[in-house]
């Protein structure tokens, strides 16, 4: 197997990995948790992914932390720029 093709499998798995932490603490209601796997994730650099911007959105809100839901919707929507075209 070809190094590329094995560092694209790694990637595959521990971002599949991460998604079903994140999928299980949110489940479990564990929010906390889930905002520190999060941003575990982000850290490793995966790449920016809607889906990603939107379970931040909702634990911050299942937290009530507005200002960090806030700095998430508007690097989504912004008030200039939007991070990804809305369709």
């Amino acid at each position: 197997m070809i190094a590329a093709e094995r560092n694209e499998k790694l990637k595959l798995i521990k971002t599949d990995f991460y998604d079903g932490l994140i999928a299980d603490l949110m489940n479990a209601k564990a929010y906390s948790l889930s905002q520190i796997i999060q941003s575990e994730k982000a850290r490793e650099k995966f790449g920016d992914d809607v889906k990603d911007d939107l379970i931040s959105m909702e634990i911050f809100a299942h937290q009530l932390k507005m200002d960090e839901f806030r700095a998430v919707w508007k690097e989504l929507i912004g008030e200039e720029e939007p991070k990804y075209e809305l369709t």
